[in-house]
This record gives C-alpha cells, sequence and structure tokens, in this order.
C-alpha cells in the first residue's frame, strides 16, 4: 500500500503546482484589431496626407518672454516706425494652406475618435492614463483632438 500511495502523492503535487502556475500567469488579453471601418478611414488619411512633408518641430526650452509693455517702447527712440511696421506685418502674414493640407485635414476629420482610441490601445500599459486626448496638428492648417477614455480599469 506505500508503494501506491507516492506517485499518488507525486501526481497530486504536480497537479495542483501546474493549476497554481496557470492560473497565477497574467495574460493580457489580445488588442482588437481595427475595425473595416476604421482601417478604410486610416487608409483615406494615410493616402491623402502622405505628401505632406514632415518637419518636426522642437518644444521650446524656456517660455517665451512677456510682451514688452508700451513703457518700454518709447514713442520718441529713433527706428520705433520701422520696428511697429515690422511687427505689423509679422501679424499679417499667414502661412499659404495647400490643398494637400486641406485634404488632409478634411480626411482627419472624419476620422472616428473610437479609432484612433482603438489603434493607440497597442502603446504599452504605462502609457495610459485616466482620461487623456491625442492631438494632430497638420502645420498652421488644422488641429484635431481626439478625447480616449481610460484604459485603466478600478478593481
Amino acid at each position: 500500500m506505500g508503494k501506491t500511495v507516492f506517485p499518488k502523492l507525486t501526481f497530486l503535487m504536480i497537479f495542483v503546482a501546474i493549476t497554481l502556475t496557470v492560473q497565477s500567469q497574467f495574460i493580457r488579453p489580445p488588442p482588437r484589431p481595427p475595425t473595416p471601418q476604421c482601417r478604410s478611414q486610416f487608409a483615406l488619411v494615410n493616402h491623402a496626407c502622405a505628401t505632406i512633408p514632415y518637419t518636426p518641430i522642437a518644444p521650446p526650452l524656456s517660455p517665451p518672454a512677456p510682451p514688452l509693455s508700451p513703457d518700454t517702447i518709447s514713442p520718441t527712440s529713433p527706428g520705433n516706425d520701422t520696428q511697429i511696421q515690422e511687427h505689423r506685418l509679422r501679424h499679417r502674414h499667414r502661412t499659404h494652406i495647400t490643398s494637400a493640407q486641406e485634404t488632409c485635414c478634411r480626411w482627419l476629420k472624419a476620422v472616428d475618435p473610437e479609432c484612433v482610441c482603438g489603434l493607440l490601445l497597442r502603446l504599452p500599459t504605462f502609457l495610459a492614463r485616466p482620461a487623456h486626448s491625442y492631438t494632430v496638428a497638420v502645420g498652421d492648417a488644422c488641429v484635431f483632438t481626439y478625447p480616449c477614455a481610460s484604459r485603466l480599469r478600478a478593481d
């Protein structure tokens, strides 16, 4: 009888160890694939925005200087008229929006925020925020913000 207890006990211990190991493993659910509607929206936006050159903009290193008060610019200082005219010209200068930018903006406007949020679910978990939004800027032509719900769950 002692010989039959050892194999049964060994089998039971192996079974318990495997069961606990399998149940304690963290299995990340696979991300939902984008729906066909989202795929077509991304394809249209990609096609429309592909001709726009990418120009990365570095973030400012320091906050912009406060505007000058009227006391710092004296009306009698030499060259003041030229400075004021140049200042006005800079404010009137607007960048020309190309037809490619207009087309890109039109298709970006049509993208469903759920598609953007679903695509960005593939980002690492530590990038999840309680409430966040993703912003896409096409030069000076347009800026779109896609609000996303939290990926974090309160258990």
